[in-house]
């Protein structure tokens, strides 16, 4: 019985631990000539939905799973 409540302690230990994982990518984006940042442009994960638009500045603070 000990073992079976270790077992699963554990998982549910480790099942929250991968759900809590999450990125978050921050940047600035920039033009080529003047090195000004682009506001408006848009910032996709690749593989998914997930996306976000520069803001004035050229900067951007993506999360994602």
């Amino acid at each position: 019985m000990k073992k079976l409540s270790l077992i699963l302690l554990l998982i549910s230990v480790f099942s929250c631990y991968g759900y809590s994982q999450g990125r978050t990518i921050t940047g600035r984006v920039t033009g080529e000539e003047d090195n000004e940042g682009l506001p408006g442009v848009t910032i996709r994960v690749k593989g998914t939905n997930i996306a976000c638009a520069t803001d004035t500045d050229g900067q951007y603070k993506i999360s994602f799973p």
